[in-house]
């Protein structure tokens, strides 16, 4: 599983800093995709923006695992979904 395997990398790349590399690609790819997405909508502030999401989904990600496997990606999907959107109003609400 897809989702369990980038946590277990992650955690990984903790302990052995030649794996920061990969996990390190992987978060700064995510990255950039938030930041599109703020800058194209208008967030003034999109790098604290993009950071809070990404540790946001972060968690949407360990609670995935908890899921039936078949679940877990429209499951990750849907709460990034609700997330960008939820800090977007909130960003836009200022």
């Amino acid at each position: 599983d897809l989702t369990l395997a980038r946590l277990e990398l992650e955690r990984e790349a903790l302990r052995q800093p030649e794996l920061q590399a990969v996990s390190g690609s992987w978060r700064q790819r995510l990255l950039d995709t938030v930041t599109e997405i703020l800058t194209t909508v208008g967030v003034v502030e999109v790098e604290l923006y993009s950071s809070a999401i990404i540790s946001a989904i972060d968690g949407v990600l360990v609670d995935a695992l908890a899921r039936p496997a078949d679940q877990r990606e429209e499951y990750v999907r849907v709460m990034a979904r609700v997330i960008i959107d939820a800090f977007v109003t909130q960003v836009k609400g200022e």
